[in-house]
Parts: C-alpha cells; structure tokens; sequence
C-alpha cells in the first residue's frame, strides 16, 4: 500500500544513491518515503521513526576528517624540535602533541613515573612559545613574564564543573616552564553539531553552561581567547567543559582566537583600543558560537580568511545570516539577545553573566523550537539593524 498513491522511492535507495553520488537527497523524496516506509506501523512507533528519520537530509554526506571529531585524550599533532628525545619537561612525559599557536603549545603527558602506565592520569601541559609573532610586540622578558603572571591567575581560579581543572604551575621545568591542566575525556561539541546529534533544550542547557564557566575565568580578569565548539568537551556526554587554555589570558595578543569566532578588536580593528578586554572578546566568539549551536550552521564563513576578516568588521551586531534568523518572529528576541554579544564597541556588549541570564530566561519559551533552528532564505527581507 502507497501512502499517498504515486511512486515512491523506497528510503534505502535513496541513501544508496547520495552515498554514491556524494549528492544529498531531495528533502521531500525523503519525507515521501518516509511516510511509505512507517503507514502500517502502530502510530506511536511510526511517529518516533518520523523524527529520526525525517532528518537524514541534514547530515553530511560523509564523515568529517577534521581532527577535532576526535576526542580531546586522542587528537595528536607533531612534536616540536626542541623536545628533548626523552620527551620529559619538568616532572611530566610527553605522550603526544595537542596543538599550538598565539605564543604557547599544550601537550598530553603523564608524570614521569608513570611514563609507560597506559592507565597513568593523563594532563594538559601549557608551554609558552616565544615565537616571530609574539616577538613583534612583545620582549623575550615580557613575554615569559606575562605567561607566569597568566599561569598565575588561571590557578586562583577555583575548581569550577565547566572549567577543567588547573592543577599546578612549575616555573623552573626544563627545557620550559608548563602550565598543568586536567585532560577532559570526551566528544567535542562541534562533533555533535556536525552529527545532528542535539536537541533545543540540550543546546540551551549547553550554552548556558559555557556561560557558567566563562564566568569563573572572568570574574578573575581572564579570557579564554579561543572560545569556539571545538574547545568545549562534553563530560560523560552532559557537562560541558571549557579547554585548551593554550590562548587564555588578561591581556588580547597577536594570534589569540581562532578566525571564524574572533572579535573586531582581535583583528586590529577597534574604535577604542582601551576598552578591548578578554572578557569582551569572549563574548563576542560565544555569540558567533551561539548562533552555530542552534543553528548548525556557523555565522561568519568565507572561503578565504580575508573574506572572514571582511565578514567580522562589517557589521555591528546583525551580520547578513543573524539578520535573516531574526526576520522570523519566532526568534527575534533570541537574535536580539546574539546581536548584543556582536556588537564592535566592546564596552556594549553583556557581561556572561547578563548573557547566561537572559539564555536561561528565554529557554523555557523555546523549548518546542526544532533543532537546528532554520534560517530564511537570503531572497528574503533581512532585518536592518
């Protein structure tokens, strides 16, 4: 029996076809057979496999190769020259490189005695790299200076459930001083937007987590600096937690941020340099990541990072795709509240905690939202600031 009298492609030969062709199906062949595929079943059975399956024209056609699908206790990257053949710095083994950049590396390592312990605990260590870039504005002195005042104040900061842990700082390990973290096990965000694996009310609950820990950071004067949905690892699949302090600090340096998330002031264009802090470049990356936890889609894309650059001094607060989302009155207040994080002038822009306030107070009224929250089509009338 038909569900609607006309020909319909059975579902398995419509995923034959998009993995062999690489194209993804026509959302309304997929609907048609999903309604051949669930006519006969009992109601509650059929509508369950409805909400699945009606969502597979929203997944990737093929896996993602970017490391951070990868989980944070198993990404690796190449090891630096300098790292002694011994790989120890200070009391700890070097298991393998995380990553690097805006004048620090972080490493995967255990203490020492537990070198060859696959069941040892695993930390992050945060090195600084005294690099050209760095070199530009800042002295070899100053720049070593500004990593133990910086490595300081991230151990003030009390042990927080989004934040992983800072266990100590060893000034005199050699060949250089380390930062030791808590190596968080678990899937990053990005992952579980990539997969279409969230929910409205888990994205909510997510955000206002971030929140809660970018919060902790900046009630001590520190930014995290590189705020984006890869650096946030979801802990036993619930608890959102920040890493990769590699960048985070009281002071914006040349490097800080990652292009896609990065406030106007990170990139050098600021009205009044005085007023760019961390913390308000923070928010401005947690508006952009925002946007993309809700709507899996990021918010500023370009095919070159001069396009990018172009996208994030362009605007103040409505960039093209945040303006059509509002055009929707059903989302409007929450572009609003997004809007304000973006804003250029840093000093306009809400502190996390008025950002985690207002998430929270407009999150129960979202709750029968679908996830990912659509976008209108460019064609249509966006909203002007």
């Amino acid at each position: 029996m038909r569900a609607d009298g006309g020909d319909v492609v059975p579902l398995s030969v419509l995923i034959e076809r998009t993995l062999a062709d690489g194209v993804p199906t026509n959302a309304h062949l997929i609907a048609k057979a999903v309604a051949e595929l669930t006519c006969q079943l009992p109601e509650p059975i059929g509508h369950a496999i409805s909400q699945v399956v009606s969502r597979l024209d929203t997944l990737p056609v093929s896996a993602s190769s970017d490391v951070y699908a990868i989980p944070l206790d198993k990404r690796r990257s190449p090891l630096p020259d300098w790292l002694l053949p011994r790989r120890t710095i200070g009391s700890f083994y070097v298991v393998r490189a995380l990553g690097s950049g805006g004048g620090s590396s972080v490493f995967v390592a255990r203490r020492t005695e537990e070198r060859n312990s696959p069941r040892a605990t695993l930390f992050a260590l945060k090195v600084p790299e005294y690099d050209p870039t760095t070199a530009r504005s800042l002295s070899e002195q100053e720049f070593f200076q500004l990593f133990r005042d910086e490595a300081s104040a991230l151990l003030a900061i009390p042990h927080h459930p989004n934040l992983a842990r800072f266990v100590t700082f060893d000034l005199a390990a050699r060949p250089k001083p380390i930062l030791v973290m808590e190596l968080i096990s678990g899937f990053a965000l990005d992952r579980l937007i990539r997969s279409r694996s969230l929910g409205i009310g888990r994205a909510f609950s997510y955000l206002s987590g971030i929140l809660f820990g970018l919060e902790a950071m900046h009630a001590f004067g520190i930014g995290h600096l590189d705020l984006k949905p890869s650096n946030v690892i979801l802990r036993d699949g619930e608890t959102p937690v920040l890493v990769d302090f590699g960048l985070s600090g009281r002071k914006i340096r040349p490097g800080c941020g990652t292009l896609d998330y990065c406030a106007p002031e990170v990139l050098g264009v600021a009205s009044d340099p005085a007023s760019a802090t961390p913390m308000a470049a923070d928010i401005y990356a947690f508006g952009s990541m925002a946007f993309e936890v809700l709507t899996a889609q990021p918010l500023f894309d370009g095919m070159d990072e001069m396009t990018l650059v172009t996208a994030h001094v362009s605007h103040d607060g409505w960039p093209e795709k945040l303006a059509r989302f509002a055009s929707d009155g059903r989302y409007a207040e929450l572009a609003i509240i997004l809007a304000a994080c973006l804003r250029h002038d840093p000093k306009a822009r809400p502190t996390a905690s008025e950002t985690r306030i207002a998430i929270e107070a407009l999150a129960p009224r979202m709750s029968d939202a679908v996830w990912p929250i659509p976008i209108s089509k460019p064609s249509q009338q966006p909203l002007t600031a």
